[in-house]
């Protein structure tokens, strides 16, 4: 696991929990910013630099830092596409990924 891209999720994922209320969902997709579900509307979260877009190696090394090392969680993103697990930022709050 990439520390420093574990320290990058770790940044997005505490910014997005203080930055705005109503916050639900967090989609990476490439070829945009980091996108808020915020109250029931997509946003470009608010900390990332202005026109800061999503390249399918940075979505990957994210997903990679959510998963770890599991073998379970990596063989499921091979095999369908997709796999549930959870993350959590140490003594702060844990999430669902998917």
């Amino acid at each position: 696991m990439n520390m420093s891209t574990t320290n990058e999720l770790d940044e997005v994922l505490t910014a997005m929990i203080r930055g705005t209320e109503g916050i639900s969902d967090l989609l990476f997709v490439a070829g945009k910013p980091p996108q808020a579900e915020v109250n029931g509307a997509l946003e470009p979260l608010a900390f990332e630099r202005p026109g800061s877009v999503l390249t399918g190696e940075r979505i990957k090394s994210l997903a990679r830092a959510i998963l770890g090392d599991n073998p379970k969680l990596l063989r499921d993103l091979a095999e369908h596409g997709s796999c549930d697990c959870s993350y959590a930022l140490e003594n702060f709050c844990r999430f669902r990924a998917n």
